[in-house]
């Protein structure tokens, strides 16, 4: 690595500690793996061995209150698509950071509907997100967020997730 790069990784290292992003470029992927051992846990699994199965018009009890769980799976999408159409959106960095990590919830909770759901249909509407990250970024997420990842997938997930994240930051200005 020469200077340059050296320096500039220093920079961003330093950067990204002032604003408590230690662990930024994994960031996604704990959004995404904390939604899904929560969504586990509310539906009453004790152990990932255990036979996992559940239709989505099952009702389970959440922080929210109860609630189907289709509702619960849309509630980061709904909520996200909320923040992303706000006129002036984002209006700073936590925010943009923020809607990331719901988006990123959101494709946790999808991907245990993927692996355990009886009958779930991936048609839910993403088109606002795809306005935020572009229809490629979006499709990667939906084909890559699937099931438990391993620690190869978490490393090209950080670089995707890091590269994506800065190109927000640079569109938006924040």
């Amino acid at each position: 690595m020469d200077k340059v790069t050296s320096y500039i990784k220093e920079c961003e290292t330093e950067f990204m500690q002032l604003l408590g992003l230690t662990s930024f470029p994994i960031y996604g992927y704990t959004e995404y793996h904390a939604a899904q051992i929560g969504f586990l846990k509310v539906l009453g699994v004790k152990s990932i061995k255990q036979n996992i199965s559940f239709s989505m018009s099952d009702f389970i009890d959440t922080e929210s209150g109860y609630m189907s769980i289709q509702d619960y799976v849309d509630a980061p999408l709904l909520l996200a698509n909320e923040l992303i159409g706000h006129a002036n959106f984002p209006t700073e960095f936590k925010v943009l950071k923020d809607t990331m990590g719901v988006i990123f919830n959101y494709f946790g909770r999808r991907s245990i509907c993927k692996m355990y759901s009886k009958d779930y249909q991936d048609n839910a509407d993403t088109s606002t997100i795809e306005k935020l990250l572009t229809h490629a970024m979006c499709s990667f997420l939906k084909t890559y967020l699937i099931g438990v990842l391993t620690n190869q997938q978490i490393a090209v997930l950080g670089k995707f997730y890091k590269d994506m994240f800065w190109a927000l930051v640079n569109r938006y200005h924040v």
